[in-house]
This record gives C-alpha cells, structure tokens and sequence, in this order.
C-alpha cells in the first residue's frame, strides 16, 4: 500500500466518505434524507458516534 496511489474502501460511497470526513475534520455535515441511511451505516461501521446519533437519525426521525 505504501506505493499504493489509490486506497480502496469498501462498502462506502465517495460522497459517503467525504461527509464522514468532513464530520470528522469539522464536527458538523449537512445530511439530507438521500444519504442520511448510508451515512449511519458508514458512522456505525467506524464508531463516528456523533455522526451516526445525532445527524444520521434525526434526519431520518424527521421523515417519520
């Protein structure tokens, strides 16, 4: 991997990785309905606690 000049991640879309990025670099993402499902799982998968309870199922709570 060291010469490696793409890292794959797998199970994760590239606009799911860029907000748990964002959320873990800034602490706040804006998260729309669309990708609120994905992003909980992507914030489980990688103990983003802040992320996955907060964001993820609030905008999904509001759906209900």
């Amino acid at each position: 991997e060291k010469d490696a000049r793409d890292i794959e991640i797998p199970n994760i879309r590239w606009e799911v990785f860029e907000l748990m990025m964002r959320f873990i670099y800034t602490g706040s993402v804006d998260v729309t309905l669309v990708i609120a499902q994905d992003l909980l799982r992507a914030a489980d998968q990688y103990l983003l606690e802040g992320l996955n309870k907060r964001l993820c199922e609030y905008t999904i709570a509001q759906v209900s």
